[in-house]
């Protein structure tokens, strides 16, 4: 896929552009404290820090979608740690650093345990919380902290040596660097999709394999990281703390930053800072009118650019930009289809039963949706469930996959109970799905929706997103390209780098069913993938669905399009009333006068 000169030249400009901003930037904050002297460097030392927690606040709040208020109780933690490993222990900066990491870990944990239970504006009303029980632990526990009278720390030493203003502020603006290379370190990282995910669909991350529960407990505690890292910063630079520093005010305020910055971006925390920062200080004189600012550039920014400045513009070079994405003969020069699991496959046993549903049961308060069903699935083949809407269809497919648990019965997967087992365990078991109603990561790319599907495929660890290891590059390359070769085997390779929620809900149903089959399941469940398409895409998707089946994969389909069903099906079930009325191959289904009275009908005579 080659680019035209036109395209060639606007990605140049833009690439330029961006590389020479960041570039003057650098430069910029370098020379600052020899061109503008102690007073303005120690201001800018302020943006250093304020920045650094913002970019912890940005993982968990603008990547993994966990609105808190606790930016202040975990900053007030990293200052205090510091502050008494210092001031009490006679202890050095580097030790006080790292106890004021720690404690803000700890705070940070009073957030992150609610969150496994709670989300959205109840985790927000928990961490008010939080700040005024900080606050109040500030304020009485005299013997530690000092109380209202605040804490006096020496002066910050490094390596034994005294670090003079002109020290400090290489050393936070080192850090805040620092900081920006973990959070893009992150960001482009397994870790980083799977918070994105986590903010887009939590649901459909948890089919994809991924651990949400875990994933929010760590974006939390990134955020502690940073912001138990600027605390100690701040602490050991402005040499006096005090509650008064730490209160509900400050955590508005890096709501704030991140908000109008660009939440979710990685150039939202310097872009919010230098705003909320410097532009307020013109009204200094009337701090009634600085108020009055902060509070019309909030709903400005929110209305006009709900993702932020940063957002805003992301949008706009990707709206003008290019990315290049490799054709299939590319692909197909490191990645073999038979890597897609679309080869033909003849080697399952198809006389092996892959799934048993014994008695399988669901009660919604005295209602039962599925009662007791029995089902035994053999390998290789392709299982139809139908039935009238109401009937259990969706119901059982989420007791298959852990979304509901059965009030009685047992699901059993390869010899494997799976009643009690977590879902995101079970999609890492071979079980993969697509939903009724398509639930993609609306705000991801579709590649990144597909990498998202591959998540099990990763296995570098923290340290390799931080430190970006050669098996993490080669993982990162190597799953990317099969990514690719999946969206170019359903005929979505020319919108990889398009927002999924962009596509046409017939190329939507498509990258549902590309992600689930980047899981590289044994057993495919499909949940209606052809409701809403029309005749030609039907014929797509049936194309598609026996390739799969041929490949080797299980599939257990429901639908409501009854030539496709009959088509394709090699085993046909139905259900009504949550009650397994019949069972057979096609031929059998549509004779049976049963079937016939509840859902099929007369028009059955033309499927035949």
């Amino acid at each position: 896929m080659e680019l035209s000169s036109a395209k060639k030249t606007q990605l140049l400009n833009y690439k330029s552009i961006s590389y020479t901003l960041y570039a003057v930037i650098l430069v910029l904050a370098a020379a600052f404290p020899i061109l503008a002297g102690q007073y303005y460097a120690r201001y800018v030392i302020v943006m250093f820090i304020t920045i650094i927690i913002s970019i912890g606040y940005n993982i968990s709040s603008g990547y993994c979608g966990l609105v808190h208020f606790a930016s202040a109780p975990m900053y007030a933690a990293g200052a205090y740690g510091a502050a008494v490993m210092m001031v009490r222990f006679d202890m050095p900066f580097i030790v006080g650093l790292l106890f004021g990491i720690l404690a803000a870990c700890f705070v940070s944990l009073f957030v992150s345990i609610p969150a496994f239970r709670v989300s959205g504006h109840y985790l927000a009303l928990i961490s008010l919380g939080l700040v005024e029980i900080v606050q109040e632990v500030l304020v009485e526990w005299k013997g530690v902290t000092a109380g209202p009278a605040g804490m006096y720390l020496p002066n910050v030493s490094f390596l034994g040596s005294p670090l003079t203003w002109m020290g400090q502020y290489y050393f936070i603006f080192a850090v805040m660097l620092l900081s920006f290379i973990i959070q893009r370190s992150i960001v482009k990282s397994y870790l980083g999709r799977a918070f994105r995910s986590i903010k887009n669909d939590a649901v459909a991350a948890t089919s994809a394999g991924i651990n949400v529960r875990l994933f929010m407990f760590i974006a939390i505690l990134i955020s502690g990281i940073f912001a138990g890292t600027a605390g100690a910063l701040y602490a050991g630079y402005s040499g006096y703390i005090s509650p008064d520093t730490f209160g509900f005010d400050y955590t508005v305020y890096i709501l704030l930053v991140v908000v109008i910055g660009g939440s979710g971006t990685l150039a939202g925390p310097l872009v919010g800072t230098l705003i909320i920062t410097v532009l307020p200080e013109f009204f200094n004189a009337s701090p009634d009118i600085k108020l009055f600012f902060y509070g019309l550039l909030l709903i400005v920014i929110t209305i006009s650019m709900p993702d932020g400045i940063s957002g805003k513009l992301k949008k706009y070079l990707r709206a003008y930009s290019y990315e290049r994405i490799p054709d299939s003969i590319e692909i197909k020069k490191y990645v073999a289809l038979a890597d897609c699991g679309l080869e033909e496959n003849q080697g399952a046993d198809e006389s092996e039963d892959i799934m048993e549903l014994n008695n399988l049961t669901k009660y919604f308060g005295g209602l039962a949706a599925v009662s007791n069903l029995n089902l035994k699935i053999k390998t290789g083949s392709i299982y139809s469930l139908i039935g009238p809407n109401g009937a259990g269809k969706s119901t059982t497919v989420n007791m298959i996959t852990g979304m509901d648990r059965a009030s009685t019965g047992e699901v059993i997967f390869r010899n494997q109970t799976l009643n009690l087992i977590e879902p995101y365990l079970i999609s890492g078991l071979g079980i993969a799905r697509t939903f009724q109603h398509v639930r993609l990561f609306g705000k991801m790319t579709v590649l990144e929706n597909i990498m998202v599907g591959k998540h099990l495929a990763f296995r570098y660890g923290i340290l390799g997103t931080l430190f970006r290891t050669p098996k993490m590059r080669y993982q990162e390359t190597l799953n990317k390209e099969k990514a690719l070769a999946y969206l170019d085997t359903i005929g979505l390779l020319d919108k990889a780098n398009e927002v999924a929620s962009s596509l046409s809900y017939g190329q939507q149903k498509l990258l549902d069913l590309a992600r689930a089959l980047a899981m590289e399941p044994k057993l495919l469940l499909l949940d209606e993938p052809c409701a809403g398409l029309n005749e030609a895409e039907i014929n797509y998707f049936a194309n598609l669905i026996k390739r799969i089946r041929n490949s080797g994969i299980t599939i257990l389909l429901i639908e409501h399009h009854m030539k496709l069903v009959m088509d394709i099906s090699d085993r046909i079930i139905v259900l009504e009333y949550g009650k397994k009325i019949a069972e057979g191959n096609p031929k059998e289904i549509q004779e049976n006068s049963a079937v016939r009275e509840a859902y099929l009908g007369t028009a059955v005579a033309k499927y035949a």
